[in-house]
């Protein structure tokens, strides 16, 4: 039971919410004369030293923020069971109720999650990361400045999960790694920050169900429809800051508040958003009767896609005057996929091409949106074709998973495959009291409906046939020391993204494979960089002539020799429908260039080119 009065000084006069563990009212200040936020503790836990302590934490994490968007501590109290601090009275509505009335413009949106990042940038440079970044915990002053509230989990207690279900984080909102209950960071606020745009620019979550594990499930293995899809009206800048900021591995994600801000302060003036990379979740290896543990640079190497290029092809020729027509009559094909119907329609009456459709069921494509066309981006029709196109009809979850629980890997995989689920994903454990290459676990589960387009994730026991190689932490480390360690451990060959973002100059900021893999035959480090200091850069044109007739992914790298280290710096990647459109994006060759520091200076170096993942052309520069 609570008093009316707190210590004789605080007038409660409206209780504005009640959580798992704490009360929060209006209150007046009697001393001052001021109206305040007053935050106690539930009585009925005040004695519980867990709860206790998380508590006395977070007044004294807001007793150490000093930010205009964040909450101000004013006093803290602490009698017995009587547990409490008190903020500053901040007039205005949640971003919860602005959002429900509907009420901001695009613009004004930008501008909030703008000041909402620098708040916390300026957070996490504390050391302080929130956790359970909601539109219920951002408050909107009357000139639309928001305000961060609750940081009650940024240093939650270890308490058991039936217990405080109420003060982990809200699923909705949730990062990946809390969904699997692992220590999180700044990478968490800045996912929770991507669901927050979502929900603004569409009106909707990016995931819902039926229940917080369901939930919690399609943060850990589903790809969110693009907002843009949602909103048409939202610029492509915004769509790829959301999605990049929604990435399943945190190492892809952008990597600090600030460069997710610095990205938002341009969206509006650059809509194409083409200054945004990396935005579309890493390629699942499909798995089929070859090595389905081989892992290659789809793994890593953040393949821009087809679209992308496509995109760049389409506009390159329209430039040219190609797509209105050549002498001959005939009019170039563009890229119909991921646009909706309509859209294709309209595009091909434009360049005076028919078109002829069929539906088809699709958990991955969005209902009535493009899967597939023929003929391919890049052909010449004359004028009057038809293109043919297959339109998603959404998920059609007509199949029902199998029992693979116990089943070997190959027949599982064997069986998945016959019953049309073509995309699987599978891991390995060791485990000594189960027999080799058994499946342990599998979602979905066993007689779950689920769309063959969507993934099946096996785990698989693997008992050690050698040596299990050690997996540096690397992360945070210079390059120069992780290539040391890569080497130390085994670690023959080591593949390098350079990233531009506000990190140290020279660390790794993102590892594969990661520490907790065991896989045996690894021999391939895949690190991404914050470039390194040092004015060494090497530069030119790679000449590489493509040969090849169906969609291929190609990365091109710069190799090293240093010192008994073999590295590669990654400096072109993509899918190309064929050799032709490589031609067309590189038709005088491909120009590099890369800033390598001191790591190789005065070096030669050796250009590669992967066509997927097998070495086809090399050439070295002295």
């Amino acid at each position: 039971m609570i008093d009316n009065w707190i210590d004789d000084r605080y007038h409660l006069t409206e209780l504005l919410d009640q959580g798992g563990t704490s009360l929060v009212f209006y209150a007046e200040d009697e001393e001052t004369g001021d109206e305040v936020v007053i935050k106690i503790l539930s009585p009925a836990l005040a004695e519980r030293p867990e709860y206790a302590e998380a508590f006395k934490k977070e007044a004294q994490v807001l007793s150490r923020l000093h930010h205009e968007s964040i909450v101000r501590l004013l006093s803290t109290g602490d009698k017995g069971k009587l547990k409490y601090f008190t903020m500053e009275r901040i007039e205005g509505e949640t971003l919860k109720k602005a959002l429900q009335e509907d009420s901001l413009s695009i613009a004004q949106k930008v501008k909030i999650a703008e000041k909402i990042c620098g708040a916390l940038d300026y957070a996490h440079r504390m050391g302080v990361v929130h956790k359970d970044l909601k539109p219920a915990n951002i408050l909107l002053k009357d000139d639309l400045d928001p305000v961060l509230l609750d940081f009650g989990i940024s240093e939650a207690p270890a308490i058991s999960k039936e217990e405080g279900k109420e003060i982990f984080g809200t699923v909705q909102y949730f990062s990946p790694e809390q969904a699997r209950g692992e220590k999180v960071d700044k990478s968490t606020d800045i996912y929770s920050l991507g669901v927050i745009l979502y929900e603004m620019m569409t009106g909707e979550l990016p995931f819902f169900g039926e229940d917080s594990v369901s939930i919690a499930l399609k943060h850990l293995h589903q790809v969110p429809v693009a907002p843009a899809k949602k909103n048409p009206q939202m610029p492509e800048s915004l769509n790829r800051i959301i999605l990049k900021s929604l990435q399943k591995e945190k190492g892809r994600r952008y990597h600090t508040m600030a460069a997710l801000q610095k990205d938002l302060s341009r969206c509006l003036e650059e809509p194409d958003g083409a200054y945004v990379t990396e935005y579309k979740e890493r390629k699942k290896r499909r798995f089929f009767k070859s090595r389905p543990r081989r892992y290659g640079f789809a793994i890593l190497a953040g393949i821009v896609g087809a679209l992308l290029l496509s995109f760049a092809v389409f506009v390159v020729l329209n430039t040219l005057g190609v797509l209105k027509g050549d002498s001959s009559g005939k009019v170039f094909v563009p890229s119909l996929t991921d646009k909706t119907l309509e859209e294709a329609e309209a595009i091909l009456k434009g360049l005076d091409l028919t078109v002829a459709y069929s539906y088809q069921a699709s958990g991955v494509t969005g209902e009535g949106y493009v899967i597939s066309q023929s003929p391919e981006m890049g052909s010449f029709l004359d004028r009057g074709k038809t293109v043919s196109l297959v339109v998603s009809a959404g998920a059609e979850l007509d199949k029902t998973v199998p029992s693979l629980k116990g089943m070997g890997e190959e027949d599982a995989l064997r069986m998945l495959n016959d019953m049309g689920f073509i995309n699987t994903l599978v891991t390995y454990v060791e485990n000594t009291g189960l027999d080799d290459r058994i499946v342990v676990s599998q979602n979905p589960t066993a007689g779950e409906k689920f769309s063959t387009d969507n993934t099946v994730y096996l785990t698989v026991n693997r008992l050690g046939d050698g040596e299990v190689r050690n997996i540096p932490a690397l992360v945070g480390k210079s390059i120069e020391t992780a290539l040391d360690e890569a080497a130390d451990n085994g670690f023959g060959n080591v593949i390098l993204t350079l990233s531009d973002t506000d990190s140290t100059p020279g660390i790794v900021l993102s590892q594969f494979p990661t520490t907790d893999m065991t896989e045996s035959d690894f021999d391939t480090l895949y690190l991404t960089i914050q470039e390194p200091q040092g004015n060494y850069s090497v530069s030119g044109t790679l000449q590489y002539e493509g040969q090849f007739t169906e969609e291929s992914v190609l990365v091109a790298t710069i190799a090293f020799e240093v010192e008994g280290r073999h590295y590669e710096f990654i400096i072109a990647e993509g899918v190309f429908e064929n050799s032709g459109e490589y031609a067309t994006i590189y038709p005088s060759g491909l120009a590099y260039k890369a800033k390598v520091g001191n790591l190789s200076e005065d070096k030669g170096y050796t250009l590669r080119v992967y066509l997927n993942y097998e070495v086809v052309y090399t050439d070295y520069v002295p």
